[in-house]
């Protein structure tokens, strides 16, 4: 993978988040720094750390443990209403063990309060499938990755389709011209009721 360095050289175009781990070396820290151009405010929730101890591409990553997450812009941005254009959600995950009601965990959840309609969110099932939820599943992976084992995700638009890439290869797609709405961004849980948090290890988000 690209390092840290090199990704922030990438283009955002208007809009852009970056949520990496590139000079934190200390366990147990809590603050989060977006390096995407517009430097968006990270607030963690619970015990939301770096972690030294399972680092894929700099010096930590992110650890939460089931009940911590991460969210930002609560009160709304253009950064992330996505739109009818193309668009790219990365990052790389590492699920250690299963956690959540029935075993369901969040990635990535743009939805909130009433307002589910053309938000995305993205979760992971007790057998490891994961789904992309837009007014509904649209996507389940057809392979999974493994427990406790990293795995990079993408979920990117092009020119109306819209594909789930596991490790660099198409896991699923989609015909989609949805206008996607204002999101307000919350990481490894689900906004709604708090009980489908994801245990595990993160790096390297982007959208």
């Amino acid at each position: 993978p690209k390092s840290s360095t090199a990704i922030k050289e990438l283009t955002f175009g208007v809009n852009g988040f970056y949520l990496s781990n590139e000079y934190d070396v200390s366990s147990f820290m809590t603050t989060f720094v977006d390096s995407g151009p517009t430097a968006h405010t990270i607030t963690t929730v619970n015990q939301a750390t770096h972690s030294p101890l399972a680092q894929k591409v700099q010096n930590s990553v992110i650890y939460v443990d089931g009940t911590d997450w991460i969210k930002t812009a609560q009160s709304g941005h253009a950064d992330f209403t996505l739109g009818t254009g193309n668009f790219c959600l990365e990052g790389w995950f590492n699920r250690t063990i299963l956690s959540g009601t029935a075993n369901y965990s969040y990635l990535l959840d743009f939805r909130y309060a009433s307002y589910d309609a053309d938000r995305p969110a993205i979760y992971m099932d007790a057998s490891n499938n994961i789904h992309y939820d837009l007014n509904g599943i649209k996507i389940t992976s057809s392979t999974d990755p493994s427990l406790a084992t990293w795995f990079h995700l993408a979920i990117a638009r092009n020119s109306g389709t819209t594909t789930m890439y596991l490790n660099g290869t198409s896991v699923g797609s989609f015909s989609d011209s949805v206008n996607y709405l204002v999101g307000r961004p919350w990481f490894f849980q689900y906004p709604q009721s708090n009980s489908y948090g994801f245990n595990g290890y993160a790096t390297e988000i982007r959208i």
